[in-house]
């Protein structure tokens, strides 16, 4: 009894002090790492999660926070697993690649360290018929490294072409297999013939990559996310990242945060429509958005259902709405749409001017050429005001454009930064 009544003792205090004297050392030695050596750090959490799509998105966006680049897949850079290349600097692992298992990724590394870089796609193929013993490689493993752009720096070609049809109506990959299949074939078939004059069998041709268009951005991106479970190489929002500040006050993952009737503006990229019928014989429409938050479904009904019935997926959309409190449940909200627009037609409205920054001592001709070509490209009914800060005296000059007026379309932001040309937009009221 007298033990008993020790222990008794001991459960109300040693059990939880006892854990949490362990998660403090825990964490102490986590955060130590991740503050002295963030790289590797955050490489060995994307090693640790990287079959739980999730986890690895969460620990991507936090490497971007931290100012850490995560490099996509790269067939002659690439590691199994997540590597730390520098400072500042991760490289995609193959076998975070989804669809690829990590005896298919074993294979591929351990011929490049045997006999180095692989020069060509052509090469790659040839290699790695012969490292599996003269049997075919899969289709689908080469599809899925090709697609999230584990051969960009491999050949000059783009993604669309590993999988375009040539004229024979198979991809080019399917292509280049067969042609090393038959020649490897030919030269097994070949190694008996000891007093053969010449190698018989016809000649075979090369195969030449088709020609067609690269996917857009917004492709781009999407095969992407098909291949890897996220964005890497960017978002099919960020046109539109500067914007979105101005316009938006919500985003998808905080919709239902918000005051009832309190008038709530985001915007997003449908990835789905599904319409359907209630048991009443009404229709009603689920709209699935993207954002950089996550995903978020709207509901329409009656006739809001077939007020939008025109959107489509990959459509940009500009949302107006309020929570409403459903009938006799004041704890649960719904999201009630009150109006929806193209994401470019609701800028173009709600932008009441552009500014520009211009530091005077970069301004040349060549740049006020290009400047005036870009407005000429796009005008509109927006007014442009440009910024020109003068570092040597600290002063700052701004002034209205009278000669030009501009659309703020995303083509007109995009050509602003391909020429590094600093701007903010000014939202109406």
């Amino acid at each position: 009894r007298e033990v008993f009544e020790l222990m008794s003792h001991f459960a109300a205090y040693g059990f939880n002090r006892s854990h949490a004297v362990a998660y403090t050392l825990i964490a102490y030695q986590t955060g130590y790492l991740k503050a002295n050596y963030p790289t590797a750090y955050m490489a060995a959490c994307l090693i640790n999660n990287q079959k739980h799509m999730d986890k690895i998105k969460f620990f991507i966006e936090e490497c971007q926070r931290m100012g850490i680049e995560i490099k996509g897949p790269d067939i002659n850079k690439s590691d199994i697993h997540f590597i730390n290349e520098g400072e500042k600097t991760i490289r995609f692992g193959l076998a975070a690649i989804k669809g690829l298992g990590e005896k298919a990724v074993e294979t591929i590394i351990q011929e490049r360290g045997e006999n180095g870089r692989y020069q060509n796609f052509t090469d790659l193929i040839k290699r790695l018929i012969k490292a599996n013993n003269g049997k075919s490689i899969s289709k689908k493993i080469l599809e899925t490294l090709a697609m999230s752009g584990a051969f960009d720096t491999l050949d000059t070609l783009h993604r669309k072409q590993y999988l375009a049809a040539t004229d024979e109506q198979t991809s080019y990959i399917e292509q280049v297999i067969t042609y090393q299949q038959k020649i490897q074939n030919k030269k097994q078939s070949n190694q008996p013939l000891l007093f053969a004059l010449k190698p018989s069998g016809p000649k075979h041709t090369i195969p030449t990559p088709p020609t067609c268009h690269p996917y857009t951005t917004t492709e781009k991106l999407k095969v992407e996310k098909e291949r890897l479970g996220f964005y890497l190489s960017g978002h099919p929002m960020d046109r539109f990242s500067k914007a979105l500040k101005q316009l938006c006050n919500a985003h998808t993952q905080n919709i239902t945060t918000k005051k009832a009737n309190e008038t709530i503006r985001l915007a997003g990229m449908i990835l789905s429509i599904v319409h359907r019928q209630n048991s009443k014989g009404g229709y009603y429409s689920i709209i699935t958005i993207e954002d950089y938050q996550g995903t978020f479904d709207i509901v329409l009904f009656g006739q809001a259902c077939h007020q939008y019935n025109h959107l489509k997926s990959d459509q940009y959309i500009y949302i107006k709405g309020t929570l409403q409190q459903r009938r006799g449940n004041k704890n649960d909200c719904f999201f009630s749409v009150k109006h929806i627009e193209a994401l470019n037609t609701a800028i173009e409205k709600n932008t009441q001017h552009v500014q520009l920054y211009l530091p005077l001592e970069q301004i040349d001709k060549p740049l006020v050429d290009k400047l005036v070509d870009i407005c000429q490209q796009h005008q509109g009914n927006c007014q442009l005001q440009v910024i020109l800060p003068h570092q040597s005296t600290q002063t700052t000059v701004r002034t209205f454009v009278r000669k030009y007026q501009i659309s703020p379309s995303a083509s007109f932001f995009k050509q602003l930064e391909e020429n590094r040309i600093r701007y903010t937009l000014q939202a109406v009221g």
